[in-house]
């Protein structure tokens, strides 16, 4: 496959994940809660104006790290969870609500195997996407969210 190809396979399969993102609205849209079920994410927003408002994610995923030694490979299995507090600003232009957003929060790496420690980073998160209504209690939420983490070495 071609660069090209793969890059379009991606954008599509990302989009194609963002779909199934169910929201429950109160107090006129001011509320949303929504869980995409494919990366086990949950969020919390809150708007205190048509433009601006909160957010808060907790997201869950197993994962595993892979180091390479003369020996052969070994790898640590762990929990990895992530919770992120951002604030939003929206355009609400209709059925299609842009929003750009910047937060803190932290990424906690919990090996599951009985050699390793626990560890836990503080994040900053920042991205953009938009809120696409199907209807009153249904929309998709493509966005591009970046984060950085504060990694320690120790020598």
């Amino acid at each position: 496959m071609s660069k090209r190809s793969n890059f379009a396979a991606i954008l599509i399969g990302s989009l194609l994940a963002c779909l199934p993102v169910f929201a429950q609205s109160e107090d006129a849209g001011r509320s949303q809660v929504s869980v995409q079920f494919f990366e086990m994410l949950a969020t919390y927003r809150f708007f205190f104006t048509a433009h601006q408002g909160v957010e808060a994610n907790y997201g869950y995923s197993l994962s595993t790290a892979t180091y390479n030694f003369a020996s052969g490979q070994s790898g640590v299995n762990a929990n990895q969870r992530e919770w992120t507090r951002a604030y939003l600003y929206r355009f609400p232009l209709g059925r299609i609500a842009p929003f750009v957003g910047a937060g803190v929060g932290g990424l906690t790496f919990q090996p599951i195997n009985w050699y390793a420690s626990t560890q836990t980073r503080a994040a900053f998160v920042y991205g953009a996407g938009a809120d696409l209504n199907f209807t009153h209690r249904l929309f998709a939420r493509p966005s591009i969210v970046a984060s950085s983490t504060t990694v320690r070495r120790s020598t």
